[in-house]
């Protein structure tokens, strides 16, 4: 059985690809970090924000299920990083997909 699940980056990536470009809308810098948000961490980030979404998604079959999605917003020395983990299971999260944003 194939599943499809639908992440809340996937989402953000298609509705910023199909979405008008507006006038006052700025390219933004969106550039992968190779480091691990605890490594982030023991490396003097603070986190600052976070938050958690729960994002519908459905089998083939036609069964629901909620995938939860939690956001981390990281700062340091007036830099800033979003991590997003994907449907967290303790002790180890799946990976962090961290993003420089400036």
């Amino acid at each position: 059985m194939t599943i499809k699940i639908i992440s809340l980056v996937s989402i953000l990536t298609l509705s910023l690809l199909t979405s008008q470009k507006y006038a006052h809308s700025v390219p933004t810098k969106w550039e992968r970090i190779e480091s691990s948000m605890s490594e982030l961490l023991d490396n003097g980030w603070q986190m600052t924000a976070h938050g958690t979404n729960r994002v519908a998604a459905n089998s083939t079959a036609g069964a629901g299920f909620d995938i939860e999605t939690f956001t981390f917003t990281l700062t340091k020395n007036g830099k800033h990083i979003i991590c997003l983990i994907q449907d967290p299971r303790p002790p180890i999260a799946n990976g962090a997909a961290c993003r420089k944003l400036n």
